[in-house]
């Protein structure tokens, strides 16, 4: 798993130390002996200079009297490199005419290199200013690619096309140019040029990091209009032998949506070995159906059912999830409707030997396409259902529902299944939600309130309102927020704004910190957003809170309210624990599963800060037992929330820790919130997605263990993550 990107950017960080491409060779052949050749590199201390870049890089300042600048006129090139990246990370515009310079004329490859990198992190006129600059002298193939990746990172259309109409001798600079227009059109800029130049890319027998990149840009193009011209090479990347890439061409296949391609699809998807390339597939019918609903015939009904009792499970899932969305809104005197009921219905019987998560994707799909019909089914399935796993996604098949006025009987259902769950098991009163089983429900609860709100008339309307408006005391987050967002959309359609203020000075001021501080953190924001003045006491208050987030976001959010700026004592937490920073190179990462082991391989010298937090969490057994809350099937899976639902954290945050490494399978990175919002949590990657670079922190990738990665679903457990030195 250990990409080329990853070690010419390592490298980068160490190129006084030629033995260092040695040893990456050696990696692919022997295995162990790498870990013996990186733990003897990275045991190096850091000198005095370097961990004065790095604090002032974590601490997000440049200095007294901008000392970090100093750095940039160094002779020695590690110090100038740790420099520029530092910038990067603290992305300060008026530290870009610094950088520009160096780009334009320092001598080193490696530092014009880096150059190029931070302007990309710093999204401003004068980046895009230096960057096409430098694109007329620089002859530098390996600084030529950085400078195509900054720009389509932060490049304008006219930077585009200066990359699209240069002359490239190197052919390993098409890959960044591929990557490049990806970029671009990720931020909405396209063109008919990129198709054409993607087009003669296919045609000159691309390598296979070549290929990939180019089905990569083709999937971002996202138009049928750009892609019909270059349909026939679309075609042929879906043949390629290369997973990524036919992943990707068979997305952009689908945004093309011409039905005379639904049998080559179809055969494709039989033969198809890549769990990946399959959920692709699986997703792209949803277009085709747009384009013509007689796509859905009797074979791709074959597909689907097949796609349920895949071997992967993110198979299944998808599978489920498109079935839904195929068939919901068709006339109800379709002739395949009766076939997918008979087989969704299979899913609601008692005691099959079928994972939870599958049954209740089935649910779910079964509630969307077939609603009001099958509410009596629903609510004997929920009555007669012991657990609490599959209960959640029978209170939110119901969102889908056109009778509003279904949600009385399933309050009705829920009240009483609350009540007998509080007798069985003896549940302390005064919280409103009195179990992580419950929670749940509640949560689905809510949704599928807000969702029935729409379809209301006003007394029934009234009446949801006030009980949505009840749950913002359940201090749970996820309901918070589902109430909060109904709550404004509400309060904006009926003109109740001052009433709205006073309910949410009065909600924030039964919450307590730290135990409610995602809580909080949700009504700062809203106060800000909404700018309600009667929340300034609240917010001036917070601005001598201890917890530096809290005074961040109080401060942002009376900007916002006064356009005025606000100041805070509080500094955010730092752990500049050196002695502790130098020993991660001799650390790893063992993630055990019930599925098996997942070894991670961390990058101390690219995100230093961010994996000491990490494995000092892991030490201090944080991680043991938390759920995977989110996996998002070929995308990723995220785990370390103790509150296991996607909310929670350690208590604090980090800094955000940029670097030039490219999301590709199995790199592992820091969820956030923002930037500088990182804490415990983190996700794996199931495939390459390069949108996430240069925006989340990248701490390792995965040696061993992806097979077991590609198996983990929501509500999977981390049973203990161990920090082994080597």
């Amino acid at each position: 798993m250990y990409n080329n990107k990853t070690n010419l950017f390592l490298r980068s960080l160490h190129p006084d130390r030629s033995s260092l491409l040695i040893g990456i060779i050696f990696y692919f052949l022997f295995f162990i002996f790498s870990f013996l050749f990186f733990a003897n590199i990275y045991s190096q201390e850091y000198s005095a200079d370097e961990k004065k870049i790095l604090t002032y890089q974590d601490t997000r300042d440049l200095g007294p009297n901008k000392e970090l600048l100093n750095y940039l006129k160094s002779s020695n090139e590690k110090i100038v490199t740790l420099t520029l990246n530092a910038l990067a990370n603290i992305s300060d515009s008026m530290t870009v005419d610094e950088i520009g310079k160096i780009l334009l004329s320092d001598p080193r490859t490696e530092v014009r290199k880096f150059s190029a990198f931070a302007l990309g992190q710093i999204p401003c006129g004068k980046s895009v200013f230096y960057l096409d600059s430098s694109r007329y002298k620089e002859e530098t193939p390996e600084v030529v690619k950085y400078i195509f990746d900054a720009l389509g990172k932060v490049g304008d259309k006219s930077s585009l096309e200066l990359i699209l109409s240069s002359q490239y001798s190197d052919p390993g600079v098409n890959e960044y140019v591929a990557l490049s227009i990806a970029r671009f059109a990720i931020r909405g800029i396209k063109s008919n040029e990129a198709i054409k130049y993607l087009k003669e890319l296919i045609n000159s027998n691309p390598s296979k990091e070549l290929e990939e990149k180019i089905a990569y840009a083709l999937f971002r193009m996202r138009s049928k209009e750009l892609l019909t011209p270059i349909h026939e090479e679309i075609l042929k990347l879906c043949n390629s032998k290369n997973e990524f890439s036919r992943m990707w061409a068979f997305t952009a296949l689908g945004y093309i949506a011409d039905t005379h391609d639904i049998d080559f699809v179809l055969d494709k998807y039989s033969s198809e070995s890549s769990w990946m390339v399959k959920t692709n597939i699986l997703n792209s019918f949803n277009n085709y159906k747009k384009a013509d609903e007689s796509v859905l015939n009797q074979k791709l009904i074959e597909c689907l059912f097949s796609s349920f009792d895949d071997m992967n499970p993110n198979v299944r899932i998808t599978g489920f999830t498109v079935t839904g969305l195929l068939f919901s809104k068709l006339n109800s005197e379709n002739k395949f409707l009766q076939v997918i009921k008979n087989k969704l219905e299979w899913y609601l019987k008692p005691d099959i030997a079928v994972d939870w998560r599958d049954i209740g994707e089935a649910i779910n799909s079964y509630g969307m396409i077939f609603k009001d019909s099958v509410k009596n089914i629903l609510l004997q399935k929920y009555s007669e259902t012991p657990g609490y796993d599959i209960k959640p996604f029978i209170v939110g098949a119901f969102k889908y529902f056109d009778n509003a006025l279904v949600w009385r009987e399933l309050t009705d259902t829920i009240s009483a299944d609350v009540q007998r769950y509080n007798i069985i098991f003896k549940t302390p009163d005064g919280d409103m939600i009195q179990s992580k089983e419950l929670g749940k429900i509640y949560i689905a609860y809510v949704g599928m309130l807000s969702e029935l709100y729409k379809k209301a008339d006003d007394t029934t309307k009234a009446n949801i309102r006030i009980l949505i408006s009840a749950f913002t005391d359940s201090k749970e987050p996820v309901i918070v927020d589902e109430c909060i967002t109904f709550i404004n959309s509400d309060t904006l359609e009926s003109g109740k704004f001052n009433f709205m203020q006073e309910f949410f000075v009065m909600d924030y001021s039964e919450l307590t910190y730290p135990k409610d501080k995602e809580v909080m953190m949700l009504y700062i924001n809203e106060i800000g957003e909404l700018k309600f003045k009667k929340g300034l006491d609240i917010l001036k208050k917070n601005l001598n809170s201890p917890d530096y987030d809290i005074c961040k976001a109080s401060a942002v959010a009376l900007e916002k309210i006064t356009g005025k700026k606000f100041k805070f004592k509080t500094k955010p937490r730092t752990d500049f624990d050196w002695e502790f920073i130098k020993s991660l190179s001799k650390k790893t990462a063992v993630i055990k599963t019930e599925y098996g082991e997942i070894k991670i391989k961390f990058y101390p010298e690219a995100a230093p800060f961010s994996v000491q937090n990490f494995v000092k969490l892991a030490q201090k057994k944080f991680y043991d037992g938390l759920e995977f809350p989110r996996v998002v099937p070929n995308f990723v899976i995220q785990g370390g929330d103790p509150l296991n639902n996607g909310w929670g954290g350690c208590g604090y945050s980090i800094r955000s820790e940029f670097s030039p490494l490219y999301y590709e399978r199995g790199l592992v990175g820091i969820a956030s919130d923002g930037k500088d919002t990182e804490g415990s949590q983190y996700f794996i990657m199931h495939s390459p997605h390069y949108h996430l670079d240069g925006r989340y922190t990248i701490i390792g990738e995965v040696t061993e263990g992806m097979d077991v990665v590609d198996k983990i679903q929501v509500g999977d457990k981390a049973l203990e993550i161990l920090i082994i030195e080597y």
